[in-house]
């Protein structure tokens, strides 16, 4: 196979970790099958931004956010910053793209002008354990929710 001036052999490649088919270039070598991420599924910031712009607006146009908003109100305390249903969107929105601890809100929060104001690692985890103390109900109401806005779309 003709790779720019460079002609290499390609062996077959072996699945890696991520599920994938992956080779590193390495010089004068031509390709080596490697068991590392492939360097397209690595993250990347350009396709995050992309991928949380089409799950926003997924959000907004479903009414997900709307109808979280009603659901969560009682737990919503007077003169606080940030909504539950907000805060909870941008927890899937950071699992959505990726992210696998609550540390990575962090991606999100940094995207202000996409995501707009993120709430703290403290303050998410205020609200997760606010759900969990009635885990039943937390989830009867999420799941009313989720079901009104998959029923609009």
């Amino acid at each position: 196979m003709a790779y720019g001036r460079a002609s290499v052999r390609l062996q077959s490649p072996v699945p890696n970790r991520c599920g994938g088919f992956g080779f590193d270039v390495v010089p004068e070598t031509g390709l080596q099958q490697s068991t590392e991420r492939p360097r397209e599924a690595r993250p990347s910031n350009a396709v995050g931004q992309a991928g949380g712009m089409l799950l926003t607006e997924t959000v907004h146009t479903s009414g997900l956010g709307h109808h979280l908003k009603t659901a969560l109100a009682p737990l919503k305390k007077p003169f606080v910053i940030h909504d539950p249903a907000k805060i909870l969107l941008d927890l899937a929105i950071t699992i959505g793209l990726g992210g696998d601890a609550l540390s990575n809100t962090t991606a999100v929060r940094d995207e202000p002008d996409l995501y707009g104001p993120v709430a703290s690692n403290p303050t998410i985890t205020r609200i997760i354990h606010t759900l969990a103390s009635d885990a039943d109900r937390s989830l009867t109401t999420l799941n009313q929710a989720r079901a009104t806005a998959r029923g609009r779309v």
